[in-house]
């Protein structure tokens, strides 16, 4: 199976060019005049199409999966959590003063 890199590379110089535009055109913004193409960049467009379609419904499945747990963790983050309340240790009871200190 011929590469789409190498089916463009029988073009001329002036249709490799026509290609690329009309290639970038349809992958960016989905539009593309197919009627105004010559020819033999014609047929060869016409067979990259199908990859360029394929590739954008893998990459907004995979973007949309990404936003789903966005969302997810968006919603998590934002539940309260109850914390341990903190035991309250006073030391004031063991603080010995100065005179009350034993030395041996």
């Amino acid at each position: 199976m011929i590469s789409n890199y190498e089916s463009l590379q029988v073009l001329s110089k002036k249709n490799k060019l026509i290609a690329y535009e009309a290639i970038v055109r349809y992958g960016l913004f989905g539009e593309i005049e197919l009627e105004k193409l010559p020819k033999q960049v014609y047929g060869i467009v016409r067979s990259i199409i199908p990859n360029i379609d394929s590739n954008i419904r893998k990459y907004n499945k995979k973007v949309s999966k990404a936003k789903k747990k966005m969302a997810d963790f968006d919603e998590i983050s934002k539940e309260k959590v109850a914390l341990p309340l903190e035991k309250v240790v006073s030391h004031d009871d063991e603080l010995l003063e100065d005179n009350e200190l034993e030395f041996e």
